[in-house]
């Protein structure tokens, strides 16, 4: 994970990397991917004094086609977005 700010604006990259024995499961059709590599990136920006920040985040930015835990077919590319709010 890296995260860099410069003044109002933020971005952070967060990347995995797993490499497992690969499996296979008949009776409900599952398979473990072997490996993948996953990149998500996120940007923000601080509008009111570090009391509201608005973000956009994209994960699975290369659109990795993976499955984890038991099988489960993973999510593709998706975007969010939000903010957040301190108060302190």
């Amino acid at each position: 994970m890296t995260i860099y700010n410069f003044g109002p604006v933020g971005i952070s990259i967060t990347a995995v990397y797993k490499n497992r024995q690969p499996q296979a499961t008949n009776p409900i059709n599952a398979i473990v991917s072997k490996d993948y590599f996953l990149l998500n990136m996120k940007g923000s920006y601080q509008i009111f004094q570090r009391k509201l920040t608005t973000f956009v985040q994209v994960d699975n930015v290369f659109d990795k086609v993976y499955s984890d835990l038991l099988g489960a077919p993973m999510p593709g590319r998706w975007l969010s977005g939000g903010f957040t709010v301190n108060l302190n």
